[in-house]
């Protein structure tokens, strides 16, 4: 008799590491997944200091329409992580380096919640400010703020900043902070602070921020987040529309909540060569390599002006002086042999709108 043969029982194929490794990494991220005050997004009261926004109807926008940006992707949490591990590293090495500073410092009311009011008392502007140092013996104690990744890579100036669509927030951010400051904080001088900007395989960079040199700025802030609360809780109309298809094509209410005139303006002509569109992302991907070589060779030549051999690590210097004739022609000579070319100069601003 025979017998029959029986088929194996299948086993589950073993499973890859790496992916149930990263698979494992996403569902940690998503564990800090929340909503405030039930499974509908939290609609905030006023503008977070953090979400300031070039575009006043966003501004409103964020706070009627919090489900046109829904805080749900890995990616997303992975970004928030990173900036918190980088803030913490900062502080823990601020509070290291203090009492070797001359004169010594302490870091203090870290994450120090802040309102800012408009003439009538009302909050339009909340946020938390990231520290503040106080020297030994010196008035100055001024707030701080930790920024980090590659938008703010190659930040050297306020300017820097504001030529940056996602970095400028943060000096009216610093501002915000500086303006709802009580008096005391800052006594015999002018209220400052800094931006600490943690940067990769470099040196951190701090930058200073006067309020008395912004206050403009400060003002605007203000009534932007006046009106965008105003309709928010309607007392006021929903802001206008920017009319910048650029801040429109990268706002998350863009084709939701907000629905701008498509209009590019007359004249606007689409140009579709594989080669400059090629071009185009080949400039915006290596954009921050090209800041960090402008930023380091800016450094490098200023350091080193006038040195004519050295040697700096594995990079030798070379330099020589040339001469350089200047003529020093009184204005009212020149001023009769002037010419000003309307179309003389040429200026174009590249930015991605999607």
């Amino acid at each position: 008799m025979s017998e029959t043969a029986t088929a194996p029982t299948p086993t589950p194929e073993a499973p890859d590491p790496l992916h149930a490794l990263m698979q494992a990494w996403e569902k940690d991220l998503l564990r800090g997944k929340k909503t405030e005050r039930g499974s509908t997004p939290y609609r905030p009261v006023n503008v977070y200091a953090s979400k300031r926004r070039r575009c006043v109807r966003a501004m409103a926008l964020d706070m009627m329409h919090p489900e046109d940006d829904p805080f749900d992707q890995a990616i997303q949490f992975e970004r928030m992580t990173q900036g918190n591990e980088a803030e913490q590293a900062i502080m823990a090495r601020l509070h290291k380096v203090g009492p070797f500073c001359s004169p010594a410092f302490t870091v203090a009311e870290q994450q120090h919640r802040f309102e800012v009011k408009d003439r009538d008392s009302t909050i339009v502007v909340t946020g938390k400010m990231d520290g503040r140092l106080r020297f030994t013996g010196l008035d100055a104690r001024p707030p701080f703020e930790v920024k980090s990744g590659k938008t703010y890579e190659g930040c050297e100036t306020i300017e820097d900043f504001d030529r940056n669509p996602w970095a400028g927030m943060a000096i009216d951010q610093l501002l915000a902070y500086l303006y709802a400051d009580d008096a005391r904080n800052h006594p015999g001088g002018a209220p400052w602070g800094f931006i600490f900007i943690r940067r990769q395989s470099k040196l951190p960079r701090a930058i200073r921020v006067n309020l008395f040199d912004h206050l403009d700025r400060v003002e605007r802030f203000i009534r932007d987040a006046r009106a965008a609360v105003d309709a928010r809780h309607g007392r006021g109309p929903l802001p206008d529309f920017i009319g910048d298809p650029a801040e429109c094509r990268r706002c998350p209410h863009f084709g939701k909540s907000c629905d701008p005139p498509r209009d590019f303006g007359a004249g606007m002509q689409v140009y579709a060569e594989p080669e400059a569109i090629e071009a185009a992302e080949t400039r915006e991907r290596t954009r921050a390599a090209h800041e960090q070589y402008e930023s380091s060779d800016k450094y490098l030549k200023e350091k080193f002006r006038g040195i004519e051999a050295g040697i700096v690590g594995d990079f030798r210097l070379a330099g020589k002086w040339a001469p350089l004739t200047t003529y020093d022609v009184p204005k009212e000579i020149k001023e009769p042999f002037k010419k000003v070319n309307p179309q003389g100069r040429f200026t174009l601003s590249i930015e991605r709108i999607a």
